[in-house]
């Protein structure tokens, strides 16, 4: 019996609990990839903690995970998408800004902004952390200019990405080695099935679009995310 796809709902502020929610979801599990996929992520945050969505992002990454913009992905949840070997976002979905210190509550809400620029602690906190997020972003494959557009909005409210800077950046698109990998899958399939890779690759960046609305349940996702993949959606 194959296996069937796992999905995972990363909805509000991304915390500790969130990264040790989805190391529950994932313990014990092997990503065997079936079609649509072995594990699909749909994501919806406003942001949270940067360093605990780095960490998610490797998991990601490491389990070949494909994630979906289902509404929004702000702030810190951009470096979660930057994990996955597939990342998919309508228009205007993906904001962001330069990275903050802040205190939070338990649950992640920001309860006071820091100043770093008025200690040489918090000032090197703060450079340190934007190292680590462009050295992150660069082992993902995510082009600098991504890492650039963050730096150049030193704003609580975050700069959404348009469509073609999304493109040029590789926040949305699919690892090259994982598109290959896909690619040669289709094409063994049956004549009236198979997909080529730039149809493959089309029609997984159109989902969030094509199935807006459908991710209040998983089951209705995928089979949206199918009938996108086998064409029965037009683009």
């Amino acid at each position: 019996m194959s296996q069937e796809p796992r999905v995972i709902q990363v909805d509000g502020v991304i915390t500790n609990n969130t990264l040790h929610q989805i190391r529950q979801d994932l313990a014990g599990w092997k990503n065997q990839d079936p079609i649509p996929g072995g594990l699909i992520v749909l994501l919806n945050s406003p942001g949270g903690n940067g360093e605990v969505a780095m960490q998610i992002g490797r998991i990601l990454r490491r389990e070949n995970a494909q994630a979906f913009v289902v509404s929004q992905c702000e702030s810190a949840c951009v470096f979660i998408l930057a994990g996955a070997v597939v990342r998919a976002a309508d228009t205007a979905s993906i904001g962001v800004h330069a990275g903050r210190l802040t205190l939070t509550n338990r649950s992640g809400v920001i309860i006071k902004e820091i100043d770093s620029s008025q200690s040489l602690e918090n000032s090197f906190k703060l450079t340190s952390f934007n190292s680590q997020a462009n050295q992150y972003l660069s082992e993902m494959g995510i082009r600098n200019g991504l890492i650039d557009a963050m730096l150049a909005h030193q704003t609580k409210q975050t700069y959404k990405l348009t469509e073609l800077e999304m493109q040029q950046f590789g926040i949305v698109g699919f690892d090259n080695q994982y598109l290959r990998k896909r690619g040669d899958l289709f094409s063994t399939l049956p004549q009236a099935d198979r997909v080529n890779r730039i149809e493959l690759y089309n029609r997984t960046l159109s989902v969030p679009r094509l199935c807006k609305g459908q991710n209040g349940n998983s089951n209705t996702f995928l089979e949206c995310y199918k009938a996108v993949l086998f064409g029965k959606i037009p683009l």
